[in-house]
């Protein structure tokens, strides 16, 4: 299934064991625990999924911000308290993807706003109360040569942190969640797997560490777009005529999973499954990309990140 988001999956698969939403003015927060059975069932990688959904932020983003934040850095303090990670324990945020192609570039983006403190107690001793804080973005395999699993596991083995955040872009099945969603896990990851493009996985099994993944959707396949426009002309034919069956003819019979299937097998023999981004993808990927660090770092430093000056971001 061409998506990296649980949620997606699960009801695709038509699960509902284990999963609790609630509503804040606009903004939903779904918590989805995959158990080792339903791993089984589904695919879904064990470990809990939280997925804030905010549809009407692409429309008017300047409105959600501060809330977006305050969720998610309740979010990632709630996922580090169930593994133990304490408020003084050492944390690595590693930005995947490729700084160069703009909707994978949300890590990187992400990382130059993180406000890095393992290097401070060598310049300032007296400075105490800071969590140790390192960062990287180290790029995609086809620049490096390297795979990403294997850099980080290497930066992991020299700097021991206690735990270690992934900052990556996501594929999606729905066209309505790209930059409209934000999905934390601590199951870690399989980079570009929601693209067809399966790496070696990041994950405690690997690490040694909790691994805890922020992921937002920046992309979609044109299959996607192709079903979700046929499910919206049916949907208003419907409304404005008593012969939609004949208006739609065979489409009005098919399910939107078999539309979407359909548009696969006529794009994908002639290379035209493409996959994309909006046209405002710079300004999407700068914007979630602060508001991602602004959790990031209220999460981490949640002792001083108000007190102090120096823990100001750039954005």
């Amino acid at each position: 299934m061409r998506t990296d988001l649980a949620l997606e999956r699960n009801k695709a698969q038509g699960q509902t064991r284990g999963v609790q939403q609630s509503d804040d003015q606009r903004i939903t927060v779904t918590t989805m625990h995959i158990a080792e059975q339903q791993e089984r069932e589904t695919g879904i990688p064990q470990g809990t999924y939280v997925t804030i959904d905010v549809p009407e932020y692409r429309h008017t983003p300047s409105e959600f911000p501060a809330r977006i934040i305050d969720h998610g850095t309740k979010t990632l303090q709630s996922l580090f308290s169930q593994h133990r990670v304490q408020n003084d324990d050492a944390v690595l945020v590693v930005g995947l993807g490729n700084r160069h192609v703009t909707p994978d570039a949300l890590g990187p983006r992400v990382v130059d706003d993180i406000v890095v403190t393992r290097h401070w107690g060598r310049v300032e001793p007296s400075w105490s109360g800071y969590r140790i804080v390192s960062a990287c973005a180290p790029g995609v395999l086809g620049i490096t040569g390297m795979e990403t699993s294997e850099v980080v596991q290497s930066i992991v083995e020299h700097t021991r942190p206690r735990a270690v955040v992934l900052v990556d872009a996501l594929a999606s099945r729905s066209l309505s969640r790209v930059y409209t969603t934000i999905q934390f896990s601590d199951a870690g990851l399989s980079p570009g797997s929601g693209v067809g493009n399966h790496r070696k996985p990041i994950t405690r099994a690997v690490l040694g560490v909790p691994v805890f993944v922020i992921g937002v959707p920046t992309v979609v396949y044109a299959s996607t777009i192709v079903q979700d426009t046929l499910d919206a002309i049916e949907r208003i034919v419907r409304a404005r005529t008593d012969v939609s069956k004949d208006v739609l003819g065979i489409l009005s019979s098919l399910s939107s999973e078999q539309r979407r299937t359909l548009a696969r097998e006529i794009l994908e023999p002639t290379g035209d499954d493409l996959v994309v981004t909006p046209k405002e993808v710079d300004q999407f990927i700068e914007d979630m990309g602060s508001i991602i660090a602004q959790m990031l770092n209220k999460a981490l430093q949640p002792d001083v990140i108000h007190m102090n000056p120096l823990m100001k971001t750039n954005s």
